[in-house]
């Protein structure tokens, strides 16, 4: 990941729009403040040379080491999205390393609001809530602050995000490509393990909704799960409790079977209290199964509605024995 770019461009963005203007009377060594120049010619070294570049330097008090990010009249390289190439004519530009959301998010369809009455930019992306603020451009993810990361928003209505930030993302793998003429950022929202496939395609035969993921930490603070004994592994248990399907893939390790079928067992006798609160739930978490692959190596917990049995031959069909 390219976690020093976005740092420094955050850094850089935090600087110019949110806080120009250094203090005058503090005797600390400060950073030099940056200033987002739209529109450079290509021979501009020092950002004096256009009406819209003196135009911004002149509203700002500028110490002579002032440092310049360019901003290109449009946007500058080429994204591709799952396969497809999009088409960014007409985009306004933006800091290198940035991409624009709204036009990536639907091309992975992902959600995207655009509230303009309170400020705030919303996108959906891997199961998590991105929250922009368009007045000083932080950047909240699933409620949170994110620290490192800053957005860059354009007047016309355009939220850019680093593309480092994108790529931090579970399921989402943003390669940069550098080209003769530009930058080409080849983006992939489907970037699942083979435990994560299987499961999602039990949980589409199954007709689940509202799953949700659980990840390494909350399997082994929440259910005890042994993680060193794994190789993978793939959990998404329901969201509410009157929806028992529930799905947990594992890759074990050699000589670990017997302890991650113990895991799994562990596992629903903590649920039952909870998933367990209705009969029809009841009825499903006790026929729930624990069921090892033919390659001897992964190992699945099952519970639907009515039957497991096409879970059952959806999974020995994607690890049979070998």
């Amino acid at each position: 990941m390219k976690k020093a770019l976005a740092l420094t461009l955050a850094l850089a963005l935090a600087v110019c729009l949110t806080a120009p203007v250094l203090a005058a009377d503090t005797e600390e060594t400060q950073a030099p403040p940056l200033v987002l120049v739209p529109n450079p010619p290509a021979d501009w070294p020092d950002g004096v040379q256009t009406d819209s570049g003196i135009a911004l330097i002149d509203a700002l008090p500028q110490p002579e080491d002032a440092m310049y990010i360019p901003i290109p009249h449009h946007f500058v390289g080429e994204v591709t999205v799952n396969g497809t190439a999009l088409d960014l004519s007409g985009i306004p530009g933006a800091p290198s390393g940035y991409l624009p959301m709204r036009a990536i998010c639907e091309a992975m369809d992902a959600y995207v609001s655009w509230e303009n009455e309170i400020g705030t930019a919303v996108f959906l992306v891997d199961g998590h809530d991105i929250e922009v603020d368009l007045t000083d451009l932080t950047v909240r993810l699933d409620f949170e602050p994110v620290e490192d990361t800053t957005a860059y928003f354009d007047p016309a209505g355009y939220t850019y995000l680093p593309a480092a930030f994108l790529d931090s993302f579970q399921h989402v793998r943003v390669d940069v490509l550098p080209e003769l003429s530009s930058v080409h950022y080849d983006i992939d929202s489907n970037v699942f393990s083979d435990e994560e496939r299987v499961a999602n395609a039990i949980l589409e035969a199954a007709q689940a909704s509202a799953m949700l993921q659980l990840d390494e930490a909350t399997l082994a603070d929440h259910y005890g799960f042994h993680m060193d004994i794994y190789d993978a592994l793939a959990a998404y248990q329901p969201m509410m409790s009157a929806q028992p399907t529930t799905v947990i893939i594992a890759a074990v390790k050699e000589g670990q079977m017997d302890a991650a079928k113990a895991d799994m067992q562990a596992y629903l006798d903590a649920v039952k209290p909870t998933l367990g609160f209705y009969p029809a739930t009841a009825e499903a978490i006790e026929r729930a199964q624990v069921v090892e692959g033919g390659d001897g190596v992964h190992l699945m917990l099952v519970a639907t509605w009515e039957s497991n049995d096409q879970a059952v031959e959806l999974f020995q069909q994607a690890f049979p024995a070998q």
